[in-house]
């Protein structure tokens, strides 16, 4: 374990500072990687248990968010998602409420890295 450790970090390092140093779509992307990368290791923890995220609805719901660059005042697409999400459990029965609220609870838990407030003035 301290060896997967010590490999990650000298290899993940450089690519923070990287991103970092770079700006822009470098750092863009990279947080992309990270976010569905946390979003897929949020969804390994309820691998065992009777609750099923719903995995392909919230890496394309990040990647979403990430593309349309979604801010605090776009929160209403954030409500449209959730929305329909909640309503999968009506059409595809093999779904519950608790699948759909860890789909996103998760989704709300990686995007908390993107979400900005843009300047307006005051």
């Amino acid at each position: 374990m301290l060896k997967k450790r010590i490999f990650s970090a000298v290899i993940g390092l450089p690519l923070v500072f990287a991103a970092l140093i770079m700006g822009g779509w470098y750092l863009r992307l990279f947080l992309v990687a990270i976010s569905l990368i946390g979003l897929y290791e949020f969804y390994a923890v309820f691998k065992n248990t009777e609750i099923k995220p719903i995995n392909v609805i919230g890496y394309v719901s990040v990647l979403f968010f990430y593309i349309f660059g979604y801010t605090y005042d776009s929160i209403d697409l954030f409500v449209i998602l959730s929305i329909l999400i909640f309503s999968i459990p009506v059409v595809f029965h093999k779904y519950n409420l608790k699948d759909t609220s860890i789909t996103i609870i998760g989704i709300i838990y990686v995007i908390f890295f993107l979400v900005h407030r843009e300047n307006k003035g005051y």
